[in-house]
């Protein structure tokens, strides 16, 4: 899962110019040995190199896949939205065409969600190669809002980022590179990656030269009373274990006003925590227990989900006061399904 996560070296000084710019219980039971909370992600492409010249051979080929889509909330979060999409060759082009206003899907998004790709948007051409993506867009691609500029290249750098194939991302209108975005001046001289971070936000009295970007997944719910996760990228004062910083950023819960929700209360406690190669083992309070004496899912996978993003670990223990709670877990093969 490491197209989930922070690499190790932020691009510090380029997310400095861009924000000057831009001013329960059931999912661990019978568990035995380490296993997945979900199968395997059907939009993680794991040999080979993803092009647009791929063949899919396969005679007993899919007909449809789950991809994680990315759109903007009513609260104007970018979201990734798990739908349903027929598979053709060259899948990230595909994919990138179902986030495009009224694109191909239009009509089945989720109610609460929009997409940031611009009316008539056409995918020209993408290339994947040594882990680099160039992607070309029409020129429709400029004609968005001022304010979702930001939001627009957050959107096409993480739902490209999702297959293992890609680290970074460049993009063209009509075969020529952009040096920066037309309404915001948003500037593009090195490829884009998850480096650059999704739905920003900065801690109070703190240096920007001081900070250290984690990401964070709280809930949010849709009109209709549906969970859903949020990632956020907060600024917060550089860490000395990513690990517990994530966690106590977790507790924090997010920020006001934001429309988001916590996914743990204030009480819970960190009492330590150990990381060996890519297993990562957690001991909190028990404060983090419900009424019921369980670990809510939704504090779990938003645990699971964040440390995926701050850290190497792809495998993760749970202990409350010293005492096991589950075997191993794997993050979650998908999160925020919608139903086409």
């Amino acid at each position: 899962m490491n197209h989930y996560k922070w690499l190790k070296q932020v691009a510090l000084v380029s997310l400095m110019v861009l924000l000057a710019i831009t001013a329960g219980c059931s999912l661990w039971d019978g568990a035995e040995e380490s296993k997945m909370i979900d199968p395997p992600p059907n939009d993680m492409m794991t040999s080979g190199e993803l092009n647009e010249d791929q063949v899919y051979n396969d005679e007993e080929a899919i007909e449809n896949v789950a991809m994680s889509l990315y759109f903007k909330d009513q609260y104007g979060y970018v979201v990734p939205v798990t739908m349903n999409i027929p598979y053709v060759e060259g899948i990230a082009k595909q994919k990138l065409r179902y986030m495009v206003e009224d694109g191909p899907i239009s009509e089945k998004i989720p109610y609460d969600f929009t997409p940031v790709i611009p009316s008539g948007t056409e995918i020209l051409g993408l290339n994947i190669e040594n882990q680099l993506a160039i992607v070309d867009f029409s020129e429709d691609f400029l004609n968005y809002e001022m304010n979702d500029e930001r939001k627009l290249l957050e959107a096409v750098t993480w739902a490209l980022t999702d297959f293992p194939t890609v680290d970074q991302v460049i993009i063209n209108v009509n075969g020529e590179t952009l040096k920066k975005m037309p309404a915001q001046g948003i500037p593009l001289h090195e490829p884009l990656s998850r480096e650059m971070g999704i739905n920003i936000e900065k801690s109070e009295g703190v240096p920007l030269s001081q900070t250290s970007p984690v990401t964070l997944y709280f809930l949010n719910q849709t009109n209709d009373l549906q969970n859903y996760y949020v990632p956020v990228t907060r600024l917060i004062q550089s860490p000395n274990d990513i690990i517990k910083a994530t966690l106590n950023e977790l507790i924090k819960g997010p920020f006001e006003p934001s429309g988001l929700n916590s996914v743990m209360i204030s009480s819970v406690e960190v009492i330590n925590t150990d990381q060996s190669q890519d297993l990562i083992t957690l001991n909190l309070s028990d404060h983090i227990l419900g009424i019921d004496q369980m670990v809510s899912e939704e504090s779990l996978h938003s645990i699971i989900l964040s440390l995926t993003e701050n850290t190497d670990a792809t495998q993760f223990q749970f202990l409350i006061n010293d005492e096991s709670y589950n075997k191993p877990v794997t993050i979650p093969a998908h999160m925020n399904i919608f139903e086409m």
